[in-house]
C-alpha cells in the first residue's frame, strides 16, 4: 500500500471515516470517494488476494483442529472401552 495503514481517511462529503477504501462511494452518504482517497486497483487486487488466502489458511487450521479433536475423542473412547472390558474380565461372577 502506498500509505501507512494507520492514516485515517474521511469522506469529503459527510466527514465520516472511510471504512472501505476499495469502494467507489462512501458507505454512509453514498457520495463518490475521490480516487486520491481510494486504494489503487492493484492494491485492491492484493488486499482481496491476501484476504482470500487468509480465509483458506484459517479453514485449513479449523479442519486440522477438528480432525485432531476427532482423533483424540476416538482414542479416549477406545481407552474407555479397553478399561471397561478389562474391568469386566477381572470382575468376579
Amino acid at each position: 500500500m502506498s500509505e501507512p495503514a494507520s492514516t485515517t481517511r474521511y469522506c469529503p462529503a459527510c466527514g465520516r471515516v472511510l471504512y472501505d477504501r476499495c469502494l467507489a462511494s462512501c458507505g454512509f452518504c453514498g457520495n463518490a470517494i475521490p480516487e486520491s482517497l481510494r486504494f489503487k486497483p492493484a492494491e485492491i487486487v492484493k488486499i482481496r488476494a491476501d484476504y482470500d488466502e487468509s480465509l483458506v489458511r484459517r479453514h485449513r487450521e479449523l479442519v486440522s483442529e477438528r480432525e485432531a479433536a476427532e482423533r483424540e475423542a476416538q482414542a479416549l473412547a477406545t481407552e474407555i472401552l479397553v478399561l471397561d472390558v478389562a474391568a469386566n474380565l477381572s470382575a468376579p461372577d
